[in-house]
């Protein structure tokens, strides 16, 4: 066999083998610039993500700040104190009263058909069991998980299962927050929020998957039924409840009869859970008599005279700037339901399924929300509650435009915008992906406002002082350490802090439960305190021995002047007189 000489030269074989590394290297190289190349992020994007995370640390420090706001305001109201009196009685005794425990007037009124019925007496109980571990502080932190959870949690899992413009959705949901925030107290209205928000949270995923075109509905009485049942035990918002059926049940109803709309399995769905609801809600201490009830509450004639049950507009008077942000969420809402409405109309398209299930959708909305408005407007209280239905509706109106200007984007594909839409993509998955963890970690950011509050800023006290109303602390410690023979005649707010510190001793004239005692009983307590024609008379019918007035009423003035009464105590939140015998 010949042999080439070079096929033994090693010179040559070694520049062959590096030339073979080298050009591998090179061609490695060139793969990796490629690579780099690809991999580097547009600006938009980089932009898109980084929003994306300021965005949930932004509704993240709205958490927090509910807490703060929470531990600032939930105590004002005086109504509290009854509220845990009576939860504190209940368990206590081990049983709900028949009679109240805690007024001498109330027997009186008893004996003439005034019922005795504890509407909340579940809220009551939670309430006087929250304050067992720390006090008022424990109070405050359920106080606030409720309400961040209600305003914030809840209504955030709309915008991930709607799959709504994730910045204008946390926006309007941040507007239902201040919308509500006038009404944030320490009262078993909070529960109420938290149950229409679960209410909304099933009702609206139920839509949702009936839009999409699922033709099987979840039965929505399996959740809201047991629902209802601690609801009804907890506060009469249980009726609002009832109302979001209501609107599901005739909107569906009648996209089925006029639009021919393929619906019939959630207005059935929608009509079994609403009868089911007001079977549940029969499950209470007093079965019917808590629905004869409500009449009596919401119509009682003195209802004139609280604040709260007026009407948004009144005759030569202007809502009150707390009201603005709620009036403000009307208008948003009634902005889209009207853009919404004429994108459906204009131009005239044919009737598909498609077009039947989008009207029944509309026809909802326009339902839930006008009737919502409505009711706020023409009783102030309702707002709060109302703010949760219109924030769901603009949510589902939200998603409908997006939707809307996808399907005009496929036919006529443009980029426009494209932050915007990828700040939204990420925020909505980055919120995804969070998922229950979401609402654990904006109620601990709740919780840790209210901490730093309770223990940096004020301690809580109860009813907290500001410039409405002073609490009178010293004066019942005086009662409490030297009390008055005789029957007592108290201002209605003085008598809440009786009930609660001093329970049943004295026993009081009347409080702030206005709907427990009656019509009479309050329009004479009103007469006497106006010093109205004939109050001297009611005051002597009544047979009153001592009063514990504000120094600068109307009635503590007259009595000043009246030597039969001397003062047995004075400063300069309260005063406290005597009849002489």
């Amino acid at each position: 066999m010949d042999l080439d000489p070079e096929d033994f030269n090693p010179h040559k074989k070694k520049d062959e083998s590096r030339g073979e590394d080298q050009g591998a290297g090179q061609g490695a190289d060139n793969t990796d610039t490629a690579e780099r190349v690809k991999k580097v992020v547009p600006l938009d994007e980089l932009l898109a993500t980084t929003g994306s995370r300021l965005v949930l640390g932004f509704l993240l420090f709205c958490g927090f700040l509910v807490g703060v706001w929470v531990a600032g305001v939930a105590l004002h109201d005086p109504d509290t104190c009854w509220l845990l009196a009576l939860g504190r009685y209940i368990v206590q005794n081990h049983q709900l009263p028949t009679t109240d425990p805690f007024s001498w007037t109330f027997a009186a009124q008893a004996a003439q058909g005034q019922h005795f019925i504890l509407y909340q007496w579940l809220s009551e109980v939670l309430f006087y069991l929250a304050t067992l571990p720390a006090g008022l502080v424990t109070l405050l932190l359920l106080c606030a998980v409720t309400i961040s959870t209600a305003f914030l949690s809840i209504p955030m899992s709309f915008v991930v299962r709607r799959e709504a413009p994730f910045v204008k959705s946390a926006l309007v949901v941040i507007l239902g927050m201040l919308s509500a925030s006038f009404h944030t107290l320490a009262r078993p209205e909070i529960f109420s929020y938290l149950f229409t928000a679960l209410f909304l949270q099933v009702v609206h995923s139920a839509r949702a998957a009936t839009l999409s075109g699922e033709k099987k509905t979840f039965p929505l009485v399996l959740v809201l039924a047991p629902l209802m049942v601690l609801w009804a035990n907890m506060h009469t918002g249980f009726i609002s409840g009832m109302g979001i059926l209501g609107a599901l049940g005739l909107g569906s109803l009648l996209a089925l009869i006029i639009f021919k709309a393929p619906v019939k399995n959630l207005f059935l769905s929608a009509l079994i859970a609403l009868l089911g609801c007001a079977v549940a809600a029969l499950i209470n201490p007093y079965g019917f008599g808590l629905y004869a009830y409500i009449p009596q509450l919401f119509n009682m004639p003195v209802n004139k005279y609280i604040i709260e049950l007026q009407p948004v507009f009144s005759p030569g008077v202007m809502p009150t700037p707390d009201l603005y942000p709620f009036l403000l969420l009307c208008l948003v809402y009634l902005f889209l339901i009207a853009r919404e409405g004429l994108a459906f109309v204009r131009p005239p398209r044919p009737f598909t399924a498609e077009r039947k299930l989008l009207a029944c959708e509309l026809l909802i909305c326009l339902i839930a929300g006008q009737v919502g408005i409505y009711n706020a407007l023409v009783h102030r209280r309702v707002a709060s509650f109302v703010t949760l239905i219109l924030v769901a509706e603009i949510i589902a109106l939200l998603s409908l435009g997006k939707a809307r200007r996808e399907e005009r984007a496929a036919e006529t594909p443009a980029v426009k915008n494209r932050f915007w839409t990828l700040l939204d993509s990420h925020s909505l998955d980055l919120w995804r992906a969070g998922g229950i963890y979401e609402m654990a970690i904006i109620a601990l950011c709740a919780l840790a406002g209210v901490t730093l509050v309770s223990f940096r800023i004020a301690k809580p006290e109860l009813p907290a002082s500001s410039n409405v109303f002073q609490a009178p602390f010293a004066a019942v410690e005086y009662i409490g350490k030297n009390q008055p023979p005789g029957k007592l005649y108290n201002d209605q707010q003085f008598g809440d802090l009786l009930v609660y510190y001093l329970p049943g001793k004295p026993k009081v004239f009347v409080d702030t439960r206005f709907d427990m005692y009656g019509s009479r009983l309050v329009e004479d307590y009103r007469l006497i305190h106006e010093c109205e024609p004939g109050w001297q008379k009611l005051l002597a019918q009544y047979d009153v021995d001592w009063v514990f007035l504000l120094p600068d009423s109307l009635l503590a003035e007259q009595l000043k002047k009246d030597s039969s009464w001397k003062c047995l105590y004075k400063d300069k939140y309260s005063l406290i007189l005597a009849r002489q015998k």
